[in-house]
C-alpha cells in the first residue's frame, strides 16, 4: 500500500526540471493515540521512509513527517505547498489509517479518535485539500497517492452504522493536471505486509519498477500486475486522473524494454504465503499446514485440527495452564472428574498421541494459543469465523454429502467402534452399521480430505469459532427445538460457536454440516479442540 510515491518518483525522473523544481511531502502514521479505538499499524513509518528516500535519489525536496496529528499535518502541508515552483512537479504520498465518510476521504492524524462526527475535521484532513494545494501553488504536474484504503479502524457506531459509510475509500474527481493514486480499487482494501520489517506489497512492486525509465502510465499498469500477482488477486491498484504529456523517471527519457537489473531476492514469508496453494501448502513452524480458504482471498486456513503436539509446545513455552475444570466422559455422563488436555480419560486402548486433536481446551485456551503463535512467527493466527467455517466444509447436508448414514471412511463418528468403556456404560447409541475404527478420538487426517483439501470436518472433535452463538444460526427444525425447550442464547454474548460434530455425536441432526453447537468461552470438554487460520494480510 505505502509505496505508490515511489511511482511517482518514477514517473518524474524524465523530466528534464532542476532538483528545486520536484518537491514532495510524504507522510507516515503509525503510532495513534492510546485513548482513542485505532489500532496501531505496522509498516506505515518503513513504506513512507522508503518513499522518501526513493524520491529524494531522482531529484526530489522531500519535506517528510511521521505520527503527526491532524495540526502537524496541517503545518506540514503550509510548509510543502510554499515550496512548489510553479510550472513545476508536486507529489503528495500518505501512509496511515483513512476512512471514506459521505464521499469524501479523510487521513486521520494520530489524535484520531472517531468518537463523534462532529470531531471528525479536528482528528482529520480531507485529502482534496491537499490535491487543490498542488493545483493552486502552480504545479505542471501532481500525484497524490493514497496509500491508506482501508475499512472502518474503529467500532464508532456513527461511522460503522452510517448510511453514508462504505469500505476502502471513495474516488476523488478533481479538474488539472493530476494523478490520484490508491493502493487498492476505491471501496476496496489493501493489504498490509505480514513479515515484520518488510514493506508492502504496492511497495515492493513500486521498488522493482522505479528504475525502468518507462513513462507513467506504463509504470502504474507494471505495478498493478506485479500486486495483483504477488496478492493472489487479493489487492488491485487503481489511479485516475491524467497529464497532457507523458513523465518518466529516467534522466534520460530513454524507455529500456525491461527494468533494470536487481538483485534477485530471497523469498520472504510474504513471497511464501502469497504462493500458497492446495497442492502447495504453507507449512509453519509447528508443522501445521495451510491452504487457502475458497471465497476468502488472503485467508489460508490450517488442513487439520491443531494436535497434542503442537498444543504441548505451547504450553512448553509459555507455561500457560489449561488442566483444571475439563469435563470428561464417566460413568454417569460428562464430569469433572480430573481429566485435562494431557489426560482425557480416555480408554488404554484409544490414548491421545501426539497427533491426535487436542481436547479438552476451551474458546480462551484456543485464542491464547493463536495469540502465542502470531508473536512467535509475526503472522496473524486466529479461531475461523462460522462464515470461513462454512466456507471451508461446501455444500451438502452432511460433511460427505446429502445421503445419511455415513458411508464407510466417512470420518469419526459415534459407530459400533465408539461402545466402549464410559460410552457403553452410559447406554449411548451408535450410528447403525457404521464403525470407522477409532474409539475415541483418531489422527488428524485419518480420513480422506473433503473437495477443498480439509480434513475431519465433520466428526472428530467439535471446533471453536470466533463467533458468539445464537439460536437465528440454525436450521429451522432446530430453532423450533430450541424454541420449545426455552432455550436462551445470550443475544450472542453468552456461548461461542462450535461446529462439525465429534467422536461422541450419533444422531443425524449433530451431524449436519450447518449445525452450530455451543458452549461457554471457558469450557473444556473431552470432545471439543479446535483448528486455526492464518491472514495472508488485513487491511488496517
Amino acid at each position: 500500500m505505502k509505496p505508490f510515491l515511489c511511482l511517482v518518483c518514477l514517473l518524474f525522473a524524465g523530466v528534464a526540471a532542476p532538483a528545486a523544481d520536484r518537491v514532495a511531502l510524504v507522510i507516515g502514521n503509525n503510532d495513534y493515540d492510546d485513548a482513542g479505538k485505532l489500532i496501531d499499524l505496522r509498516a506505515c513509518r518503513r513504506d513512507a521512509q522508503l518513499i522518501r528516500r526513493t524520491l529524494e535519489t531522482v531529484g526530489f525536496q522531500v519535506i517528510a513527517g511521521e505520527d503527526l496529528d491532524r495540526s502537524g499535518m496541517d503545518e506540514k502541508l503550509t510548509e510543502f505547498e510554499g515550496a512548489i515552483s510553479k510550472g513545476g512537479t508536486a507529489v503528495f504520498y500518505f501512509a496511515g489509517h483513512a476512512i471514506e465518510f459521505e464521499g469524501k476521504n479523510y487521513l486521520l492524524g494520530t489524535n484520531a479518535k472517531l468518537a463523534a462526527r462532529s470531531r471528525l475535521t479536528e482528528e482529520s484532513m480531507n485529502a482534496e485539500t491537499f490535491a487543490s494545494a498542488m493545483l493552486l501553488a502552480g504545479a505542471k504536474s501532481s500525484f497524490l497517492l493514497l496509500d491508506c484504503c482501508r475499512d472502518a479502524p474503529t467500532s464508532s457506531e456513527w461511522l460503522t452504522r452510517g448510511a453514508g459509510r462504505k469500505s476502502g475509500l471513495a474516488q476523488i474527481d478533481v479538474d488539472g493536471d493530476i494523478i490520484i493514486g490508491y493502493a487498492a480499487k476505491p471501496g476496496a482494501s489493501a493489504l498490509e505486509p505480514i513479515e515484520p520489517g518488510s514493506n508492502s506489497p504496492y511497495a515492493e512492486a513500486l521498488a522493482k519498477w522505479i528504475p525502468s525509465g518507462l513513462k507513467h502510465g506504463d509504470v502504474f499498469e507494471k505495478v498493478r500486475l506485479e500486486v495483483n500477482a504477488s496478492t493472489a488477486g487479493a489487492q488491485r491498484t487503481w489511479e485516475n486522473g491524467s497529464f497532457l504529456e507523458p513523465f518518466y523517471f529516467a534522466s534520460t527519457g530513454k524507455v529500456p524494454a525491461e527494468p533494470m537489473a536487481v538483485p534477485v531476492p530471497v523469498p520472504t514469508l510474504s513471497d511464501r504465503l502469497r504462493a500458497v496453494t492446495r497442492e502447495t501448502p504453507f507449512v509453519n513452524s509447528l508443522g501445521l499446514e495451510f491452504i487457502p480458504l475458497p471465497g476468502k482471498p488472503g485467508v489460508l486456513m490450517c488442513r487439520t485440527e491443531t494436535r497434542v503436539r503442537d498444543f504441548g509446545k505451547f504450553v512448553e513455552a509459555t507455561g500457560y495452564d489449561a488442566t483444571e475444570g475439563a469435563y470428561t466422559l464417566e460413568k454417569g455422563g460428562w464430569k469433572q472428574a480430573g481429566g485435562s488436555w494431557m489426560d482425557p480419560r480416555f480408554p488404554a486402548a484409544a490414548a491421545q498421541s501426539e497427533d491426535h486433536p487436542v481436547v479438552c481446551v476451551s474458546w480462551e485456551d484456543a485464542r491464547a494459543f493463536c495469540a502465542w503463535l502470531h508473536r512467535e512467527e509475526g503472522v496473524r493466527y486466529r479461531l475461523p469465523t462460522d462464515e470461513e467455517w462454512s466456507l471451508a466444509a461446501g455444500v451438502g447436508k452432511y460433511p460427505w454429502g446429502n445421503a445419511w448414514p455415513p458411508p464407510a471412511g466417512a470420518g469419526n463418528y459415534a459407530g459400533a467402534e465408539a461402545d466402549t468403556g464410559a460410552f457403553r456404560a452410559n447406554g449411548f447409541p451408535v450410528i447403525p452399521d457404521y464403525d470407522d475404527g477409532a474409539e475415541r478420538t483418531a489422527p488428524v487426517a485419518s480420513y480422506a480430505a473433503n473437495r477443498h483439501g480439509f480434513h475431519d470436518l465433520g466428526g472428530n472433535v467439535w471446533e471453536w469459532c470466533e463467533d458468539g452463538y445464537r439460536n437465528s444460526m440454525a436450521d429451522a427444525d432446530v430453532r423450533e427445538v430450541l424454541r420449545n425447550a426455552g432455550f436462551d442464547d445470550g443475544g450472542g454474548t453468552r456461548f461461542r460457536v462450535q461446529r462439525g460434530g465429534s467422536w461422541s455425536y450419533n444422531m443425524e441432526v449433530f451431524l449436519r454440516s450447518s449445525l452450530r453447537n455451543c458452549d461457554v468461552p471457558a469450557s473444556r470438554h473431552g470432545n471439543g479442540g479446535f483448528r486455526v487460520v492464518m491472514e495472508v494480510g488485513s487491511g488496517g
